[in-house]
């Protein structure tokens, strides 16, 4: 399944009323937490799409190399007989060297532009780092900190913020609350990433007028307009 169900979506929101949100903010959370999910099932490895992905990706670095390899043994073949050489004015041989190198230089560009699309046009993380962050994300908009405790002789972490990140991925995929302070960690690593690549989208929406702060600002997110602009200036 690809969204949270009501009874699912029930324990969520309950991990979340420690936030005191309001209808909208919970309903921005679980509309952002939705999409989470689906690109994660839609990008997990075990997935057909993600395999066909990584399918077309390998047979375009194979045509790549023997594009190449091509053009390598077809100059060794002219170097060796001279006569075998197409004449410099010849469309033939102009042809032949345009097609190879027009061949490898598209199948350099097609496996360039599936090695973005496994990537998420982001920085490098898995599918399954890429939905903790969603997660975390999603808590530290509606108010939330990114801090836990630990009980004082078990030493198992506790806390609010486990509370919901559990309830969050246990619908998804198994993972143990002792690797959140790792999560965290690499939260605080990849969010500056991702705030510079947002201001520098912001920026150009600015620009073309294509930006809507009923659709794109989440209900109670503040962001000084100013000095986004003036930000994403110096990038």
């Amino acid at each position: 399944m690809d969204s949270f169900t009501d009874k699912e979506w029930a324990e969520i929101a309950g991990t979340l009323s420690i936030l005191k949100p309001s209808d909208d903010a919970l309903q921005f959370a679980r509309t952002e937490l939705n999409e989470a999910r689906k690109a994660y099932v839609a990008n997990c490895n075990t997935s057909p799409w993600a395999q066909r992905r990584k399918k077309e990706l390998t047979e375009w670095r194979k045509i790549e190399k023997h594009a190449a390899e091509l053009e390598r043994l077809l100059q060794s073949r002219f170097n060796d007989d001279p006569s075998n050489a197409p004449d410099a004015k010849d469309w033939r041989g102009e042809n032949f060297k345009l097609a190879l190198a027009r061949l490898r230089d598209t199948a350099k560009l097609q496996s360039f532009c599936e090695n973005l699309n496994r990537q998420v046009r982001a920085p490098k993380a898995n599918v399954r780092a890429w939905f903790h962050f969603a997660v975390l994300n999603v808590w530290t908009k509606l108010g939330g900190q990114l801090k836990f405790s630990r009980h004082p002789t078990q030493r198992y972490v506790k806390g609010p913020l486990p509370r919901y990140f559990s309830a969050v991925t246990k619908p998804v995929h198994e993972v143990s609350l002792e690797t959140l302070p790792d999560i965290v960690k690499r939260h605080k690593v990849l969010m500056p990433l991702m705030e510079r690549r947002q201001c520098i989208a912001f920026r150009k929406k600015l620009k073309d007028g294509s930006w809507s702060p009923w659709t794109e600002m989440p209900p109670g997110h503040e962001i000084n307009l100013r000095a986004v602009a003036a930000d994403a200036d110096t990038q």
